[in-house]
């Protein structure tokens, strides 16, 4: 598994999917491409992820004739994919170190956003990253059990970190634990209002 080394997407994809400036420098965005595919391969796992690295995207974009892969890469993955180094990315392009210290780009008629509106971009990109996630992911899981795609999917190699969706049930837990009371008791007798701690 090369995440840290091979690219599922270029920096090109990257900004042509966000609309990000195409004058932006490759080597900002190329260590956040693989940071968002470490993501990738804790979503999908091992087993997917290195089905879709075998394919090898980015110089085949028919990956390698498989249809399955190749709706899966194109509709979710390289959004997902660009949105996400985006995200990763918003820092490195605000500011970069320099042998002197860390300075933000300040030259050529532009001014750098400040703080908070760069938090507020690193926000958004962070929203449509997991939107894209969440749509994937509801694409793989309504595929057919016996689909290759969800086979891959459903295999859990062994130690491997796993990011699966959590839904919320709704269920609010009213216990109160016996150091919420000023006195420290759960031993309420049966006329008592606070029986059991509930």
């Amino acid at each position: 598994m090369s995440w840290d080394t091979v690219n599922l997407i270029t920096a090109a994809t990257v900004k042509e999917v966000t609309g990000t400036n195409r004058n932006v420098e490759d080597r900002k965005i190329d260590p956040s491409i693989h940071d968002a595919q470490h993501d990738l391969k804790q979503t999908l796992g091992e087993t997917l992820y290195q089905l879709i690295e075998d394919a090898d995207p980015v110089n085949d974009a028919t990956l390698g004739g498989n249809t399955g892969l190749a709706t899966l890469y194109s509709r979710f993955i390289k959004n997902y994919l660009s949105w996400k180094t985006l995200e990763y990315a918003y820092p490195q392009l605000y500011a970069e170190a320099d042998r002197r210290g860390v300075f933000a780009n300040s030259g050529e008629g532009y001014t750098p956003v400040d703080g908070k509106t760069l938090a507020m971009l690193i926000a958004k990109a962070a929203a449509r990253a997991d939107n894209r996630q969440g749509e994937m992911i509801r694409y793989i899981e309504n595929l057919d059990a016996s689909n290759a795609i969800r086979v891959a999917y459903d295999t859990d190699v062994d130690d491997e970190p796993r990011t699966k969706e959590v839904k919320n049930t709704g269920r609010i837990i009213t216990r109160v634990s016996k150091w919420q009371y000023p006195d420290n008791r759960t031993d309420f007798g049966p006329d008592e209002y606070r029986k059991g701690g509930y």
